[in-house]
């Protein structure tokens, strides 16, 4: 009897314990910045770190993420955590805190690298002209408006110090590409990227009424993830149209893998390419992309839904381009 009376009292204990984790808050991070190759000893302070009870053998206290990625846990107390970051692209980030009593982030706290530059995503480009399904051409096409009456840079290299400087007013940004129609990441100076737009157009020259579809540019707050669900709704599947799924890696170098979802009827793991970086500035983003046409599961419906499961490390993007068979007028269906 008395060996049931405590087992029941540390049951009700563990219990109790488990049900009063705090909520953990991050009030600062310090340092703000490090090397893009990673290492640097960083102290976040808060509360509600230390969420195990010194009897809960094995428990696992705090967990941080710095830009996707998870950072080596040198010290934890219940106002304090040391990590060590680990490598990642030159760019500014969140840092999340996640404990079992729920999760802290505080937005674009820690920057790798240069703070000079903030990385846009420009999901399809194409240098001059590029072929395509019956006898299309296609051409991409970006322009830019910077407004205020100063300057900017808009490069592809931002190593290259003397180019793609702009002045206010409309412009045509200088980039290059080794990868017709996939991504490509373009960087612009932080202290111009709230005044600076830009319009991405891709238009099949061989058909001169077609106008054209606008691709959005992507910053990194429009990215998913991690341990995020990516959902593009309401994609046209009927045969009449082909339709291209296309999955972006904004810290690509690794080459992750993605889990897609159509309606419940399809699943797919996909392995993404990794990125190609020059320097700490990747040129391109890890890439993927599936032909929903040629999924068989897929015949006869009108319409689907596609989901996106990110995995715990990393920040994505994805969206379908939807081209008509008759006209080659292309529609793209966005998160």
């Amino acid at each position: 009897m008395r060996f049931k009376l405590i087992a029941a009292v540390l049951a009700l204990a563990a219990s109790s314990a488990f049900a009063q984790f705090p909520q953990p808050t991050i009030d600062t991070i310090q340092p703000a910045e490090g090397t893009a190759r990673g290492g640097t000893l960083v102290t976040i302070t808060g509360a509600g770190f230390e969420s195990c009870p010194p009897y809960l053998v094995g428990c696992t206290t705090a967990t941080v993420v710095i830009g996707g990625r998870v950072a080596e846990v040198v010290e934890v107390t219940g106002s304090r955590v040391v990590v060590r970051t680990p490598s990642n692209s030159s760019g500014t980030y969140d840092v999340v805190v996640t404990t079992r009593g729920g999760t802290a982030r505080r937005v674009n706290a820690f920057t790798y690298g240069s703070r000079a530059f903030v990385r846009l995503l420009l999901p399809t480009f194409i240098e001059g002209e590029a072929p395509g399904a019956h006898d299309s051409r296609w051409r991409t096409e970006l322009t830019g408006f910077l407004r205020g009456s100063g300057s900017a840079r808009v490069t592809d290299d931002p190593d290259a110090p003397s180019s793609g400087v702009v002045g206010a007013g409309t412009f045509v940004p200088l980039v290059g590409t080794a990868r017709p129609g996939q991504g490509r990441f373009i960087y612009v100076t932080t202290e111009a990227a709230e005044l600076l737009t830009l319009n991405l157009r891709a238009r099949d020259l061989s058909s001169p009424d077609n106008l054209g579809v606008e691709i959005p540019v992507i910053r990194s707050a429009a990215t998913f993830g991690p341990d995020s669900v990516i959902a593009i709704l309401n994609v046209p599947i009927a045969a009449q149209y082909r339709q291209k799924l296309r999955i972006y890696d904004f810290d690509g170098e690794l080459g992750r893998t993605v889990r897609v979802n159509i309606d419940g009827v399809v699943t797919r793991d996909i392995v993404l390419s990794a990125a190609a970086e020059s320097g700490d500035f990747p040129e391109y983003p890890g890439y993927a992309e599936l032909d929903l046409n040629l999924i068989p599961e897929l015949i006869g419906r009108d319409a689907v839904t596609v989901t996106i499961d990110t995995p715990a490390e990393g920040r994505f993007w994805a969206y379908v381009s939807v081209t008509n068979n008759d006209t080659q007028q292309v529609t793209v269906v966005t998160p």
